[in-house]
């Protein structure tokens, strides 16, 4: 079990790292060209083509790099209306914020040893 000082630490170091990832995400917003691909993808789902570069008549390509981002912001359109170039800062900013979240979860679950016996 933690002790609550321990607990208190983490919670601090959780609430400064938030506030240095919202800091430094703020700073540096930006949508690379290479997301305008995607979004192409996305668009084109969307008019019912499904993941295509081109629609018909032309053979569909895959030239996305991760399926898994391009149906997110896919579905995140289609339940929210809120399009990929304005929503995608802000999925990438809360999966960075869970990361960090995640990692202080899993350095609290670590049994270190007692400082007196080092």
């Amino acid at each position: 079990m933690m002790k609550s000082r321990e607990s208190l630490a983490l919670l601090v170091i959780l609430g400064l790292g938030s506030i240095g990832l919202f800091l430094g995400w703020s700073q540096f917003w930006f949508l690379t060209d290479d997301a305008f691909i995607a979004f192409r993808y996305i668009s084109n789902s969307q008019l019912g083509h499904g993941y295509v570069w081109n629609p018909p008549p032309f053979f569909p390509v895959e030239g996305y790099t991760s399926f898994l981002w391009v149906a997110l912001l896919d579905r995140i359109w289609s339940l929210t209306g809120i399009e990929p170039p304005d929503s995608a800062n802000w999925v990438s900013l809360f999966f960075a914020w869970a990361s960090l979240s995640l990692t202080v979860f899993v350095v609290s679950r670590i049994k270190w040893p007692d400082s007196s016996s080092v």
